[in-house]
């Protein structure tokens, strides 16, 4: 029976101490693991932990070695061995990269180029290196630099007439659009291109009533629009035109056709660096976000009290623009806001409205309240901290009961128990020449 619990004790010893090393990931030393590529210091010599032989291996000065940590300090593995030259080329491959630093080299990009030729137009010189004959520029704010064209330019003009070889148009704008020749011209929001004459002529009447031989009507409003006698009118919002009474009469339904607003066109680059246009009543701003189009409308403008009630075709309406007030819209839905909205003041009854769109990605509060409320999605160093103190705690409560079953095990192995009928052991007593029985 001895031997059996001895066996199965010194089983129990075997299977500890093979488990206790497998827990050292790396050369276990004086009750210390050393993990691999880690130096050791004692008796003045400094060691490393050998990744192939499981034990601690001196430091050399010299012969083959695959890692900087094999070779002594001062040392370093270059080529596969051991060398105290390689120092000499650090502090060389040192010196170089600091000089490198200490110079500001002109990046060829959309915002800098080096050029050998004289500085561009809308451009700025910088005193940055370029090679040697080269100069660097950089475009000023709002122009980009194209390489093709080895320009400055805002765009390529895309309006319509587009280029022409004038410097001036009447009933239209230009722009810093690039041109091959002449300027990039778009016709003023109330005319049209006629190519047949090469002009910008006023749009024809098309609303209703059209044209009347009047001066004004009630519940209406006239049109820039081109007639052959009278004015061009459109009823007011809310009001529609009877035929049968020839004016104006209370309606439901708002403005009905697109001929009844004066669309103004805005470029992806106005709307980009932001644009402010001045509008009076049924003008709309026409400008396109995401691949679709939008028409912002003023529907009426109030001097009193600073005010401008709009709409966003086709996502929004019933809006109101106070003056000096960031209105801040997202027209797909997707959490992000994509365009401002400022009425920055009203002038002979015409509403100066700005118009911008937003580039900074917005974030819903929601995501990041989402995020708080599962903090195991992205567990905190704190955590981690907390769990590894845990599984240790566990680790040593084993290490402890274990250690209380080996003592109980041993008591038992070497204590041994009183049989009946068998003689008791004796104490020999000096002196008397008798024995006594041990208790």
């Amino acid at each position: 029976m001895k031997k059996i619990l001895l066996l199965i004790l010194f089983s129990f010893l075997v299977i500890h101490f093979v488990y206790a090393d497998d827990t050292c990931d790396g050369c276990l030393t004086n009750g210390d693991c050393i993990a691999y590529g880690d130096t050791y210091v004692q008796f003045s010599a400094t060691f490393y932990c050998d990744y192939t032989t499981g034990s601690l291996v001196q430091q050399k000065a010299s012969g083959s070695c695959v890692n900087d940590f094999e070779c002594v300090e001062g040392s370093r593995c270059f080529m596969g061995q051991c060398t105290s030259a390689f120092s000499d080329f650090l502090s060389e491959y040192y010196a170089f990269k600091a000089n490198i630093s200490s110079q500001s080299y002109c990046w060829e990009s959309a915002d800098m180029f080096c050029l050998n030729t004289t500085q561009p137009m809308n451009s700025t010189w910088l005193n940055k290196t370029c090679s040697a004959g080269y100069s660097c520029y950089q475009c000023n704010a709002g122009y980009t630099w194209n390489e093709s064209l080895g320009l400055c330019i805002t765009g390529i003009c895309s309006s319509t007439p587009g280029c022409l070889n004038l410097t001036s148009l009447n009933n239209s704008d230009t722009s810093n659009d690039y041109c091959v020749v002449g300027n990039c011209f778009s016709c003023d929001s109330d005319y049209d291109w006629n190519a047949t004459n090469n002009t910008c002529d006023l749009r024809v009447c098309s609303s209703t009533p059209g044209c009347l031989n009047q001066a004004n009507l009630s519940n209406g409003r006239t049109l820039n629009r081109a007639c052959s006698i009278g004015n061009c009118f459109s009823c007011l919002s809310g009001y529609q035109w009877d035929n049968a009474s020839y004016s104006c009469v209370y309606s439901m339904s708002s403005v009905g056709t697109p001929d009844d607003w004066t669309t103004i066109p805005v470029s992806q680059y106005d709307l980009d660096v932001g644009t402010e246009r001045s509008m009076r009543a049924y003008d709309r701003l026409q400008f396109s976000f995401g691949g679709l189009t939008y028409y912002l409308g003023v529907i009426s403008i109030s001097s009193s009290d600073s005010r401008v009630n709009y709409k966003i075709e086709p996502v929004l309406n019933n809006l109101v623009a106070l003056e000096g007030v960031e209105n801040k819209f997202d027209l797909n839905s997707d959490g992000k806001l994509d365009i401002m909205v400022k009425l920055t003041g009203i002038e002979s009854g015409n509403a100066k409205i700005q118009l911008s769109a937003i580039k900074e990605a917005y974030q819903t509060p929601e995501t990041n309240l989402t995020q708080v409320a599962n903090p195991e999605n992205n567990p905190s160093p704190e955590n981690s901290t907390q769990n590894n103190t845990l599984f240790l705690a566990v680790i040593i409560g084993v290490g402890v009961l274990f250690f209380v079953i080996l003592v109980l095990v041993i008591y038992l192995v070497v204590r041994e128990p009183k049989q009946s009928g068998q003689p008791q052991p004796r104490q020999f007593v000096p002196g008397n020449n008798q024995y006594k029985p041990l208790r």
